[in-house]
């Protein structure tokens, strides 16, 4: 049995994803969020810290799926990240799509911040 599954045994407590409504508790903009790993791990741990949990979860971020893709994408200051234009406008074409690395320029962060929280 793994550890994460003795964990959920043990724990029955709810795990919610409080990633978002911590840093707007601790007054952290959305671009220092989503671009700092260090700040991101230092709201996963205060959300470890302040709230009885089973669980600290980082969720996906779907925005940085789709920019990882090639999809132009922009981080603001007080709102979540917008996508640009798709970058296919009929199914034929996704024979050309190109599965990016899995760390990259917009995933790297999210990845970095899990390591440095655990």
């Amino acid at each position: 049995m793994s550890l994460f599954t003795e964990q959920l045994k043990i724990h029955r407590g709810a795990a919610p994803c409080l990633f978002y409504p911590m840093a707007g508790r601790m007054g952290i903009s959305m671009s220092q969020l989503l671009t700092e790993p260090v700040v991101q791990a230092e709201v996963l741990t205060e959300i470890s810290r302040i709230k009885l949990v089973s669980a600290v979860i980082r969720m996906t971020e779907l925005w940085c799926e789709a920019a990882s893709f090639g999809i132009e994408w922009k981080i603001y200051e007080r709102d979540f990240p917008k996508l640009g234009a798709p970058i296919f406008s009929d199914i034929g074409e996704l024979a050309d799509l190109k599965i990016p690395q899995i760390e990259n320029e917009v995933t790297s962060p999210l990845i970095e911040a899990v390591r440095l929280a655990a």
